[in-house]
Parts: structure tokens; sequence; C-alpha cells
């Protein structure tokens, strides 16, 4: 993996180094890039992917697991935008996503298709 060789050419160790990955990444909880991140790797077809970080979804560590959406539109309801943290990183809070939402984003109040994620983490 890129990153992994950029940490190790500047002279640290993967391990030590910490990381965290945020973004839309157009893939859910039961998906291949969440599975890619979550376990370190991911067989598709004979060609395996694979990366060194002990990654986890900061919305994981919640007592009731990942959101159900994080982003809404008129084709489309799912949870595609995540945190991911190393074991680096403790987490402090974690915004709450809420059901408030309209049926379809963006809206007059809500101006994104995808919901605001947050996490306060201590290092």
């Amino acid at each position: 993996m890129a990153m992994a060789n950029m940490i190790r050419k500047s002279g640290l160790e993967v391990e030590s180094t910490p990381l965290l990955l945020c973004g839309d990444f157009n893939n859910g909880p039961t998906q291949k890039t969440y599975t890619l991140l979550s376990d370190g790797h991911y067989l598709l077809d004979s060609f395996k992917l694979s990366h060194p970080f002990k990654l986890t979804s900061v919305y994981n560590h919640r007592p009731t697991g990942e959101p159900p959406f994080t982003c809404v539109t008129r084709h489309f309801k799912g949870n595609i935008d995540q945190i991911w943290k190393t074991p680096h990183f403790n987490i402090k809070s974690i915004l709450e996503i809420g059901d408030h939402y309209p049926p379809q984003l963006p809206s007059t109040v809500d101006p994104s298709d995808h919901i605001m994620l947050m996490a306060d983490l201590i290092l």
C-alpha cells in the first residue's frame, strides 16, 4: 500500500504511526472497501488486496454499531461515509446522527446529501 511505503521511506514504523482516514468511501459495512479497511485484506477475484494498518471504524464502536445511513438521496439511502482510526487514538465522543433527516437530501435545512460525521479523538 502506498501509505505504508511512504511511512517506511520516512524512517518510521507503520505499527507505531497514528493514522486517520475519513471520507466518502462509496461502500458500506457489508461491501468490499469496508472489508478491506477493517480486515486488512480482501480477495478480489484472484488478486489479494491488503494493508498493514489495524483500522477500526469509529462509528462501529457505538453500542448500536454503524449508523444505518450517512447519505440520503432520491435513489439511495445507506452508510458510505466513515472515520477510520488506528489503535493509537481513543474515542472521547462521537456525534450521533439522529433520525430527524428528511426523506431526501440535500434539503433547505441540510445542504449536502451526506450527513456530517464527527468524533473527538485523543492521541
